[in-house]
């Protein structure tokens, strides 16, 4: 599976924001790091792993911020955060998204995180991989290094943030992701402001994750621990591989993978965003007759919507329909955001209101 062909959307200010769009299901768009070039990162291997994971499970959507890989270059001087969160809300309009799943990682995150803030609505979920805020420290470090010898910056990085791969094959690829002028501003865009108090803000269900391997200390153990303390009702979750969770375990699921469908298929109330869903319409439904809603099923969810109503478990639902348990947990993620129900209470509430076959 290669890479999605690149798209464009313009912005008002005549950027060209490159993106793709690659898999079936529930909606998730994914930010990028600091060095964003999805085409590249996937058809040479540097991030593949996640970008196919993520592909298999979702409708994902992966693109390049303003400056970075195949969207337009040479950033303005005075670049902000807000730019950034524009083009984000132009994306997702242009591509009709409703409700989604955002993911970011590293310090792009605080794209996210201020989308979330200001859209609960829209946001089905956020997930924060690796996050760091670059207030933290800022102007000192990563800003000194990539001002004074870009190419030990690409280094650096390369080691840090790849460090499974030789840095000789990752290093090309982040030299070809963002010219040093554009990271510069780019970096002080995503430093110019405190981070933490946007955390605390955040109305939507948040999955923290990051990797306890030692050998990617960027946004690792101790600081995914302090956001998730920072922000209300976040969930925690730990990797102990260097993939941050996207390296199959010897049942061949993928953790990072599984972390995100518990999370939007078992969330507690809550959790859920603030901004109240509108009521589902009533609909009286004779025996034997479907609704409208579940006409709107698929054959498919309609089974997996049966068997949790005869309280069937996941597992149980996977050896009736000959499935395994992974793609049984992606057709009920998929089926949750369908008849907009938030767990398997109310998805039994949904099968019983609405005559569905199996219901008991």
């Amino acid at each position: 599976m290669d890479a999605p062909p690149v798209q464009y959307v313009t912005t008002s200010d005549g950027f060209s924001i490159a993106y793709g769009v690659r898999g079936e299901g529930v909606p998730l768009v994914r930010v990028p790091s600091m060095y964003g070039h999805f085409s590249l990162q996937w058809n040479r291997g540097i991030l593949d792993h996640e970008f196919r994971a993520l592909s298999e499970n979702f409708r994902t959507v992966l693109f390049d911020c303003r400056g970075q890989g195949s969207s337009t270059r040479d950033l303005p001087e005075k670049t902000s955060l807000e730019d950034y969160v524009r083009d984000l809300e132009l994306l997702v309009d242009r591509l009709g998204l409703g409700r989604f799943v955002l993911s970011a990682q590293s310090a792009m995150g605080k794209i996210a995180v201020r989308y979330a803030v200001a859209h609960p609505d829209r946001v089905i979920a956020l997930i924060l991989n690796h996050y760091r805020d670059l207030h933290r420290g800022t102007r000192t470090g990563l800003l000194q290094l990539a001002t004074s010898d870009w190419e030990l910056q690409l280094q650096s990085s390369a080691r840090l943030g790849w460090s499974w791969l030789d840095p000789q094959i990752v290093i090309p690829v982040l030299r070809d992701s963002i010219s040093q002028e554009d990271f510069l501003r780019e970096y002080l865009a995503m430093s110019a402001e405190p981070g933490d108090v946007m955390l605390t803000r955040l109305q939507v269900p948040v999955l923290v994750t990051a990797t306890r391997d030692p050998s990617r200390p960027v946004g690792g153990e101790p600081e995914a621990k302090r956001i998730a303390a920072i922000i209300p009702g976040a969930r925690l979750v730990l990797f102990d591989d260097v993939y941050g969770g996207f390296s199959p375990d010897e049942r061949g699921v993928v953790p990072a993978i599984a972390a995100i469908q518990s999370l939007l298929a078992e969330l507690p109330a809550e959790a859920q965003p603030a901004v109240a869903k509108p009521p589902m319409p009533q609909v009286v439904a004779t025996p034997g007759s479907p609704s409208i809603e579940v006409s709107g099923l698929s054959p498919r969810q309609r089974e997996v919507l049966g068997l949790i109503a005869q309280g069937k478990t996941n597992r149980e639902i996977a050896e009736a329909l000959v499935l395994s348990e992974r793609t049984v947990q992606r057709h009920i993620a998929d089926l949750y955001l369908k008849i907009d129900v938030r767990n398997r209470a109310e998805a039994v509430g949904f099968a019983r209101d609405h005559a569905v076959e199996g219901f008991a």
